[in-house]
């Protein structure tokens, strides 16, 4: 089960990667990513902690990822080669700068 475990994770990821090139929007789909995964596995210690019978934990569990599987094929299946996205940002000047002149007052003029 690790290893379905790893091939559904490295699918996820790569599905999250497809869906922009802009960085700042693939780390606020990761964080979604993973808090939806920490409920989750909150949700599977509470369901222990009351003493649920593993057979309904293991029907939930197929419930819930065959409810998943239409999604899934949906947002798999507007995937494009390319993105229409154009991320041009420019660079933070007053961060460059800053690091520059403190980089100059460490080392000197050279």
């Amino acid at each position: 089960m690790g290893m379905v475990d790893a091939h559904l994770q490295s699918f996820a990821y790569w599905l999250i990667g497809t869906m922009t090139n802009d960085s700042q929007m693939l780390a606020r789909y990761a964080g979604f990513y993973k808090g939806v995964q920490s409920l989750g596995a909150a949700v599977a210690w509470q369901l222990d902690a009351q003493n649920v019978s593993l057979m309904t934990q293991v029907i939930v569990n197929w419930v819930l990822f065959n409810l998943a599987i239409p999604f899934t094929c949906y947002v798999t299946s507007r995937i494009k080669d390319s993105s229409d996205e154009v991320v041009d940002r420019p660079a933070d000047d007053w961060l460059m700068d800053t690091r520059t002149s403190k980089l100059d007052d460490y080392y000197g003029e050279l």
